[in-house]
């Protein structure tokens, strides 16, 4: 018997135990485990007699087993990593509840409730804006004050564990506007450099919570890094004055060009592939995917799924679009492009990981 026969059998043996271990404290189910049982066993015998494993490869068609034995080691090792991707994530969707929950437990319902008992019954405070943080400390107080100076009353800031002074500066924003419904939920820790989909979970969920407390039919999802315009919310509006029966209106840079400004080359590139891979993984037909300034009304919250919490969260709202069958709208705004929006902003050389993703939650996600 060669050395390394001799750690084969050694290994086998090893991993042997580790597999019954593993059962026994529920981190491997029974498939698995029958699949570990049958490699150890395939291992052992393979190394106490080289000719079977020769045989067994010839049985494939391959000329030495050994090469066989390379490829199934191969497969198999392909199928515990996306196992244990699948485990990873399944335990990340969890902690971003968890994280949720405690931001959520924090804050004074009673309050709300008295803020939104003053406010007038006008069409303005019908809306609420959802304003996602993460180090926003130039630009959260001049976007705040902008959907108040345009005639909105409530406003839910979602801070994703900012390590600037965002926290500091929205609490003064909040004393400054007493008469405003302004509701403040944090995370204890970061959940994604921004929270773009962790962010929006915590608070569509809060905002499922309290519906009736906050009063507000429609939900309008907006960042405060500069590149929204306040102004382009009389056309989400009249929009969808113009069409009652739809509840859900997307921005758009692709119907209108001259609404964008300074939008670098590449960045059209990336946007224009990312719509056309939405067609194909998601036949969703929306022509700007990877939107940020939405009008959502809280009947069709309930149909969003959004289990991501990086930038994906936006193709999963497009898939849920086409499975749910949601009719919807699209709006040319004016989006300006500046260097702290596209810092802020979904990185051009994330644009890669962001398709690998989708790739990973589309087909091996389970």
């Amino acid at each position: 018997m060669s050395l390394l026969q001799f750690l084969i059998i050694i290994t086998s043996v090893l991993f042997l135990f580790l597999s019954i271990d593993l059962f026994k404290r529920k981190k491997l189910t029974g498939l698995h485990t029958v699949i570990f049982l049958w490699w150890i066993i395939f291992l052992l015998i393979f190394a106490l007699d080289v000719s079977i494993l020769n045989k067994f490869g010839q049985f494939f068609w391959v000329a030495r087993g050994a090469d066989l034995l390379v490829y199934i080691s191969i497969i198999l090792l392909l199928y515990m990593y996306f196992w244990l991707l699948n485990s990873h994530t399944k335990e990340d969707i969890s902690l971003s509840k968890l994280t949720s929950h405690l931001a959520m437990e924090k804050i004074d319902t009673g309050m709300i409730n008295r803020k939104t008992a003053k406010l007038s019954k006008e069409k303005r405070n019908n809306y609420i804006f959802v304003v996602r943080a993460y180090n926003e400390a130039l630009t959260i107080e001049k976007s705040l004050s902008e959907i108040i100076e345009a005639g909105f009353s409530k406003i839910l800031v979602v801070n994703d564990w900012s390590t600037d002074e965002t926290n500091e500066k929205v609490k003064k924003f909040q004393l400054n506007k007493p008469k405003a419904c302004i509701v403040y939920l944090e995370h204890i820790i970061n959940r994604w450099r921004g929270g773009g989909g962790a962010s929006l979970k915590t608070a569509f969920a809060f905002i499922k919570r309290h519906q009736s407390t906050l009063q507000a039919d429609w939900i309008v999802t907006f960042d405060p890094d500069g590149q929204m315009s306040i102004a382009d919310m009389d056309k989400f509006i009249e929009c969808q004055e113009n069409n009652p029966t739809i509840k859900l209106f997307l921005w758009s840079r692709f119907i209108q060009w001259s609404t964008v400004t300074a939008m670098p080359a590449l960045r059209k590139v990336i946007l224009a592939l990312s719509k056309l891979t939405t067609r194909l993984l998601y036949k969703s037909k929306v022509s700007d995917p990877h939107c940020g300034y939405r009008m959502i009304h809280s009947e069709i919250l309930h149909k969003l799924d959004i289990q991501a919490d990086s930038m994906h969260y936006a193709n999963e709202i497009n898939e849920s679009i086409h499975k749910e069958s949601i009719a919807y709208k699209e709006v040319p705004v004016h989006i300006s492009y500046t260097a702290h929006s596209l810092g802020k902003g979904q990185q051009n050389s994330n644009s890669f990981s962001l398709a690998i993703q989708m790739l990973y939650n589309k087909f091996f996600f389970r």
